[in-house]
């Protein structure tokens, strides 16, 4: 399985504008309530979190790197968005500053207790 970075850049190279200033203000606001990240058996990372929205939506979220070398994110989501929405982005900067060195771990680890589900 091979490491890759994952930077601010990623999560901006993959969704609008409007979506990420969102998601990043969730992020500020501690909206991620729960967030568990492990590895498929292909060595992609997946993601599975909760944030609160208008009430907790849950996200599941893909982080990969494609045959390019591109960092891809695709996160769906329990809210009406459905599909790489704001609370996919939060839960995205949450892992990113949540972890040593921008690179996600080896093993999936509990980040945060959840406080509603």
């Amino acid at each position: 399985m091979q490491e890759f970075n994952f930077s601010s850049s990623d999560i901006s190279d993959n969704f609008d504008t409007l979506t990420v200033s969102r998601g990043l203000r969730y992020y500020q606001q501690n909206a991620v309530l729960h967030c568990q990240v492990g590895r498929d058996r292909d060595g992609d990372w997946e993601i599975e979190s909760v944030v609160r929205g208008r009430r907790p939506y849950r996200q599941e979220i893909s982080i990969y790197q494609d045959t390019f070398h591109e960092i891809l994110i695709e996160g769906n989501c329990s809210c009406p968005v459905g599909h790489n929405c704001k609370h996919v982005v939060a839960a995205s900067y949450y892992i990113l500053h949540n972890h040593i060195k921008n690179t996600l771990p080896r093993y999936g680890i509990e980040q945060k207790a959840p406080e509603e589900l």
